[in-house]
């Protein structure tokens, strides 16, 4: 160690220079803070280490969280699998999740803790407010489902049933490739966050956004989103990501072009 500031600081350290016992004694003390430094560092990521191992054995491995002892009929491993797809980004994993687990804090799940009468908060709308109604029956959305379900017909034909459970949790599984659904299934899941986007900034800001405005944002961000891969991924990739087979992405004469 010793040998290494000398060798990149050798006007600091160098024991050529007058006072060199001052240099040493500097040195030496420097080394000697250095190496503490270094055992507490190892120390902290046994410490750590030795934590992560203690609370992998206290955790319960087997107990069912509270959602899926309320629906215990649902296929959860599917539902799992589909918050953790690769065709999210991180904000919209963490919206799926919150999704799946019925911890939005909608209307319901206020007025059940005692705050609130727990009505749709939009103007002409007396409902209560459900993760059904919020993201299925609100006559505010018609639009945007019918956008929605033009594209779902549009990669998946119109022999299959386009109903809340798909659209909300990706279940029953419809039979296409992996490809084909994970671009619905990416479609869903931006939608669902401007709708509950939507609906908060209405609530705490006063915006109110029209279904044109809507549409225009989800529009915008499956748009970003696929220029962003065409950049970062090489060709292969984006094709099979976003081209091959049915799909709302085209190239023409080397651009980029939506079906939206």
């Amino acid at each position: 160690m010793a040998t290494q500031l000398r060798t990149s600081h050798p006007g600091l350290w160098s024991n050529s220079r007058p006072n060199s016992g001052i240099c040493s004694d500097s040195l030496s003390y420097a080394s000697t803070l250095l190496k503490k430094m270094f055992s507490l560092d190892c120390q902290f990521e046994i410490t750590c280490s030795t934590i992560k191992d203690i609370s992998a054995l206290l955790r319960p491995q087997d107990v069912p969280i509270p959602i899926v002892i309320k629906h215990p009929n649902a296929p959860w491993s599917d539902i799992w699998e589909l918050v953790d797809s690769d065709i999210l980004d991180n904000k919209l994993k963490n919206f799926q999740w919150r999704l799946a687990h019925h911890v939005l804090y909608i209307g319901q799940r206020i007025k059940n803790w005692g705050m609130g009468d727990g009505v749709c908060p939009f103007e002409y709308c007396s409902d209560l407010e459900t993760l059904e109604h919020l993201l299925w029956d609100c006559s505010r959305i018609t639009q945007i489902l019918i956008w929605i379900k033009k594209i779902f017909v549009l990669l998946l034909g119109d022999n299959v049933n386009f109903h809340f459970t798909l659209f909300v949790f990706g279940y029953p599984r419809v039979c296409c490739t992996k490809q084909v659904f994970n671009r619905i299934w990416y479609v869903f899941c931006v939608t669902k966050f401007w709708l509950w986007k939507s609906r908060c900034n209405f609530l705490f800001e006063s915006i109110n956004r029209t279904d044109t405005e809507l549409l225009i944002s989800i529009r915008r961000t499956i748009r970003e989103r696929v220029k962003a891969d065409r950049v970062r991924f090489g060709e292969d990739k984006f094709k099979r990501t976003w081209i091959t087979g049915k799909s709302f992405v085209i190239i023409e004469n080397g651009q980029l072009g939506f079906k939206l």
